[in-house]
């Protein structure tokens, strides 16, 4: 008796507009892009801290940092360290921007402090 497998759709790629929008990222909390943003070490990732449907809105705001891979991992599979990094992604925006916690949540949807 033979497996049947699901069937699935091939990814689509990446609309020009989202291609254009990552590649122009920058960060409002780290100059150096060549080392970690959370221990030092070698940087290889880009790191949007806040996730879903606030990832676009992050690379517009300027919330990214770079990180090496392990750290990365940290943030995607610890809950707690995830929650601080976007508690300080908020307290830098609101000082950065020079905006209250109101209009953080008027922009993402909902305020982490």
């Amino acid at each position: 008796m033979e497996k049947e497998y699901k069937k699935y759709k091939q990814l689509s790629k990446k609309s020009v507009k989202q291609k254009k929008l990552e590649e122009s990222r920058y960060s409002i909390l780290q100059n150096n892009k060549e080392k970690c943003f959370f221990c030092n070490n070698k940087a290889v990732d880009t790191h949007e801290l806040l996730k879903g449907r606030n990832r676009k809105k992050c690379i517009e705001w300027g919330l990214v940092v770079y990180t090496c891979r392990e750290c990365h991992r940290k943030t995607e599979e610890d809950s707690l360290f995830y929650q601080e990094t976007r508690r300080y992604a908020q307290k830098m925006w609101q000082k950065h921007y020079k905006k209250n916690e109101q209009d953080f949540i008027n922009e993402f949807g909902r305020s982490y402090i």
